[in-house]
């Protein structure tokens, strides 16, 4: 029996690293990091975990949350940075097994799949690495104005602190 899953909006989310691998590419000229993960940020909290549980068929599992960091020097620096400055004690010691645990900012946004039969499916990427601290900046900068002087003028309701006295 599988539940309906509340959808991911794309946007900014804190998650948790649960664990990382080192792999081949599948062009078999490179390296990449395969790093799994779930959303900490309490609205979204553990997504990934539940649509594995409660939401997929048991005989066809999978867990969605991956994302993949390129072993070249410049998007491997990047994401130590953003580790870095979220995980103040973390010590870069080049093994995978130590990123478990830490938290790091990322955007979640929906992309394209193209299966091996030819076929299109929707998925969520993640497209960029950020510190949490930034990734809360940026959250808070997608959140729309205040309202327009016309909608505060409908809704302004007066504050008297001394009680109408």
């Amino acid at each position: 029996m599988t539940k309906e899953k509340k959808m991911l909006p794309d946007g900014w989310y804190t998650v948790k690293l649960l664990d990382a691998l080192v792999c081949e590419n599948k062009n078999k000229n490179g390296y990449h990091l395969q790093v799994a993960y779930d959303i900490v940020d309490p609205e979204y909290k553990d997504y990934f975990d539940y649509e594995f549980k409660h939401c997929q068929n048991v005989v066809n599992q999978k867990w969605h949350g991956f994302f993949y960091v390129s072993l070249a020097y410049y998007a491997v620096k990047k994401f130590l940075k953003a580790l870095k400055e979220s995980n103040p004690n973390y010590i870069y010691d080049k093994k995978a097994s130590s990123l478990r645990g830490l938290v790091i900012g990322v955007k979640i946004e929906s992309g394209s799949h193209h299966r091996s039969d030819g076929s299109v499916c929707q998925i969520k990427k993640v497209t960029k690495v950020c510190s949490v601290e930034e990734c809360q900046l940026k959250r808070c900068n997608s959140i729309p104005p205040f309202l327009n002087e016309e909608e505060h003028d409908k809704n302004h309701i007066e504050f008297d602190p001394e009680g109408g006295k």
